[in-house]
């Protein structure tokens, strides 16, 4: 009876992120993670002004992973190698340990996508009708000056 009256601590979101997680963050910012239990000690306020940085980080971390998954996408529908880009997201999801394949398929059948998904897709283009290094042809032998 007692248990299901007991007052259950809220856990922040930052809190909830796995030791993975939490490491890509680390490798992503280049900062160190401070001691989160001897500053809780220490200091409450600041502790949970603390895991609201790192949690606005990992929400940038996952949106840059959001675009580069969508920038994996659009360079697989434009290049015919669409099941590899795909496998790419879904190894980067179980990296990351987070999901991106759906929400990015979201925005791309979304009709008024974000300004920054037009960046991308025109990136792509850029180089899909630019060719990065054109054939090379023998001086003398390409049949004339066509001026």
């Amino acid at each position: 009876m007692k248990q299901r009256f007991r007052k259950r601590r809220i856990v922040h979101p930052a809190e909830r992120l796995s030791q993975n997680q939490r490491r890509l963050l680390r490798e992503h910012t280049g900062v160190r993670e401070p001691n989160w239990k001897q500053m809780r000690e220490r200091d409450f306020s600041y502790y949970m002004r603390s895991l609201d940085l790192f949690w606005d980080s990992w929400k940038e971390f996952l949106m840059k992973e959001q675009r580069d998954a969508y920038f994996h996408l659009i360079v697989g529908i434009k290049t015919c190698t669409y099941q590899n880009y795909i496998e790419k997201i879904r190894q980067r999801e179980r990296e990351i340990e987070s999901p991106l394949l759906e929400s990015v398929l979201q925005i791309y059948s979304c009709a008024s996508r974000p300004k920054w998904t037009e960046d991308a897709e025109r990136f792509v283009d850029q180089f899909k009708t630019k060719p990065v290094s054109p054939e090379p042809t023998k001086a003398g032998m390409d049949g004339g000056c066509k001026c």
